[in-house]
């Protein structure tokens, strides 16, 4: 008699899931995506100290990385398409990227919108991206995780910031000379 079997895809996605709950402070809400995936698997949103929730929500997309070197501090990603990376930049919140590896039962993070601000892959089709051993969520880790969701949600801004700035050198020229 024939049955259905689990693929290792399945059993290895369910261990990283696991155990980025287990990593992730018991107060953030974790919210799993149910409609096919592409490129996101949950939404995370950010519970203050004080557990107020403020609607500070990033986008994951987890991946399993069991037995990831870290060589020199950091280890390159997963490739991840380009037209994945695309999705991820139009997207209004914030991007990380997750590395779970069940093997040291540790959770790394990076942020695709900074490093795709800054691509040194154009016109590949796959990039990877960059995982430093400190982008964790241990303590010190989860403290930088929010200052850069902090910074990727008020980008925008600074954007806005430096171009009004730049748009007023034309009539400071004069005022300087």
């Amino acid at each position: 008699m024939k049955f259905p079997k689990r693929p290792e895809q399945h059993i290895s996605e369910s261990k990283s899931m696991a155990l980025l709950h287990l990593v992730l402070p018991d107060s953030w809400i974790i919210r799993e995506i149910t409609e096919r995936d592409y490129g996101i698997d949950l939404l995370l949103e950010i519970v203050e100290a004080d557990g107020f929730i403020t609607g500070n929500m990033a986008a994951l997309q987890v991946k399993h990385w069991p037995g990831a070197q870290f060589a020199r501090g950091s280890v390159q990603s997963p490739k991840i398409s380009r037209s994945t990376c695309n999705y991820w930049n139009g997207l209004p919140i914030p991007v990380f990227l997750v590395l779970a590896d069940s093997q040291r039962r540790r959770v790394h993070w990076s942020c695709v919108n900074w490093e795709l601000r800054f691509d040194r892959h154009k016109g590949d089709e796959d990039v990877s991206f960059d995982v430093h051993n400190h982008q964790d969520f241990s303590e010190t880790g989860l403290a930088a995780f929010k200052l850069t969701y902090l910074r990727e949600r008020r980008w925008s801004q600074v954007e806005d910031a430096i171009t009004q700035t730049l748009s007023l050198f034309p009539l400071l020229g004069p005022l300087v000379l």
